[in-house]
């Protein structure tokens, strides 16, 4: 039988220090001076991990590299063994391993320990990446050497300079998970993807430009330039498509300041730019810097109309299942790192407890060890003309344990697009726990999550 009585200590600590994690808080950033600690990334091992220093609740790296490095290394104890031995050095099967405990309150460890009366009301982070969400604290920050790095969505960050406490509390007060006009954000913060982070970090001149397909017809175009002192500088973007076989590019161009992001609706027969409505257009996208020094990037996509397969990045959601006192919050994705591309399924444990102490009831749901718990990840994906590219499964599953992430990934350091349509991608949970009356039979709690997606055809 459970300790009833550490249960009541626990809710009476929940209930002075754990309710302020149900909701984001915007709070100022404070004006600070960063000093660096050069031993922040060294004496990794089985045992312990060294973690890099905390800055006003967030984690500093000295340089890229550092991050990179951490990183991958947080990533290697997930990855390492697939019965789960890594995951539990990397949370101790769902219970806080001080060896692994960042110095930082992470949207992981708000996951894990995360109490609430309401399902509804639980917190639900966007982020879909485990190691970022070791990473980042409650404002999906972290900082590379005096720059403040905020994820906006899974595959978009902004980046400000760490003394601008003003800037960083507008990025905090943006609405975080979905897509961004550049409209929509606050000047002179520096706009990048996953895959040019590295680049935009070293805060010369210059620009980056990033193409997507959004929806079966529609194509967005964003990206950033800078002047040689990191704000927002003049750049001038110049987009050419060539639909078909056509020999002579159709142009667009316009001269930009800081971000920019151009949307290119019903492009399957646009008028303009696809006049013959062509099944492929071929999409050069360039941003020059009016830096002396800054060059031109480029960026290429192959557009299809009515692709019968999706590029983006999707996931289920938080789902909830309960069962009598015991429930479980779980989701299933696809995502992408700064290495590789991954689908994924995860779960948490959780147990309807009440108690009452001096006459006062406390009830909630809190993080329990299930006797059972388990995530497995059914993947199957395509390649960009949408045919049959790989599939894979993979189980995860432990004992007494409140916390399980089963993922699979298309191999190290290949992040090529891949494809997926509904059925793709699904993930499958299941929580065993004992039958309060009938104790020692089991009861099962099941789940399954299908990422949809928006497959044209």
């Amino acid at each position: 039988m459970k300790n009833y009585f550490l249960y009541a200590t626990l809710l009476i600590l929940c209930f002075v220090g754990i309710q302020s994690c149900q909701k984001e808080v915007v709070r100022n950033a404070p004006e600070t001076n960063l000093k660096f600690n050069d031993e922040t990334i060294e004496n990794r091992n089985q045992n312990t991990f060294s973690w890099p220093q905390n800055l006003n609740g967030r984690l500093v790296f000295k340089d890229f590299n550092g991050f990179a490095s951490t990183y991958q290394d947080l990533d290697i104890h997930l990855a390492n063994d697939g019965s789960g031995l890594a995951q539990r050095k990397f949370d101790n099967e769902g219970r806080a391993n001080r060896s692994y405990d960042a110095p930082i309150e992470t949207v992981h460890n708000l996951l894990l320990n995360d109490y609430f009366v309401n399902p509804n009301d639980r917190y639900k982070p966007f982020l879909t990446d485990p190691v970022a969400m070791q990473l980042v604290n409650e404002y999906y920050e972290f900082q590379v050497g005096d720059v403040v790095v905020t994820y906006i969505n899974n595959s978009e960050l902004l980046l400000a300079p760490e003394s601008n406490s003003r800037l960083i509390n507008q990025i905090r007060a943006l609405p975080k998970g979905g897509d961004f006009e550049a409209s929509e954000l606050p000047n002179d913060a520096v706009w990048a993807s996953l895959e040019n982070l590295e680049v935009e970090l070293r805060g010369i001149c210059g620009c980056n430009i990033t193409v997507e397909q959004t929806d079966c017809c529609s194509v967005r175009v964003f990206g950033n330039c800078k002047n040689f002192i990191g704000k927002d500088g003049d750049g001038t973007v110049r987009i050419e498509f060539r639909p078909g076989l056509t020999a002579t590019p159709i142009v667009f161009r316009e001269v930009v300041n800081g971000n920019f992001s151009f949307t290119f609706d019903n492009l399957c027969d646009n008028s303009v730019y696809n006049p013959d409505s062509e099944f492929e257009v071929n999409i050069w996208a360039y941003a020059d810097t009016d830096c002396i020094f800054g060059g031109t990037k480029e960026y290429f996509w192959q557009f299809q109309q009515n692709r019968s397969c999706d590029v983006s990045e999707n996931d289920t959601g938080w789902g909830w299942e309960s069962n009598l006192d015991r429930g479980m919050s779980h989701r299933t994705s696809n995502y992408s790192n700064y290495f590789t591309r991954f689908e994924a399924a995860e779960v948490f444990s959780k147990r309807w407890i009440s108690t009452t102490i001096f006459g006062i009831t406390f009830e909630g749901w809190f993080p329990v060890d299930a006797e059972s718990l388990k995530a497995s990840i059914d993947a199957r994906r395509g390649t960009l003309a949408c045919g049959f590219d790989s599939e894979e499964d993979e189980p995860n599953d432990c004992n007494d344990c409140a916390h399980r992430l089963a993922r699979v990934n298309t191999g190290a350091f290949d992040n090529s697009p891949t494809t997926h349509c509904i059925g793709d991608v699904v993930g499958e949970f299941e929580l065993w726990f004992f039958d309060p009356v009938t104790v020692p039979s089991f009861n099962i709690l099941e789940a399954i999550g299908t990422v949809q997606y928006e497959c044209c055809q």
